[in-house]
């Protein structure tokens, strides 16, 4: 009797097939002063498939500056494994925010993004 084959089709989404929509990739800004070791005044927006590649940026859980970061980005990872994740650190505003950063995201993800999550530590 002979044993069947078994193909492997690995592609940019690992193992199996891609999503079949866009819904998987998100966006979230934070405005927060403190910049992760991983990101420059110069390269504020990165992209991340999951909670290990944030953690490579020095988004560190329990850190006193970025320990909200990671639990979002931990929460989403949990609730959608197979997540883009397209993170952007901003300023915070000295006055009232005109949320234009959120744009400035979309655009840097090519209009991919599907939702966008606002985290600041100050009151709005």
């Amino acid at each position: 009797m002979a044993i069947n084959k078994v193909n492997f089709n690995i592609n940019t989404a690992g193992l199996g097939t891609p999503l079949a929509s866009k819904d998987h990739i998100s966006g979230l800004v934070y405005y927060n002063n403190t910049l992760p070791s991983g990101f420059s005044a110069s390269d504020r927006i990165k992209t991340v498939f999951s909670i290990t590649g944030a953690e490579a940026l020095g988004i560190i859980e329990g850190s006193a500056a970025h320990g909200v970061e990671w639990y979002h980005i931990n929460e989403f990872f949990q609730k959608q494994p197979s997540g883009e994740l397209w993170i952007g650190y901003f300023a915070v505003p000295a006055g009232t925010p005109d949320f234009l950063e959120i744009k400035t995201l979309q655009d840097t993800a090519n209009g991919t993004l599907r939702q966008v999550g606002l985290i600041t530590k100050r009151r709005l």
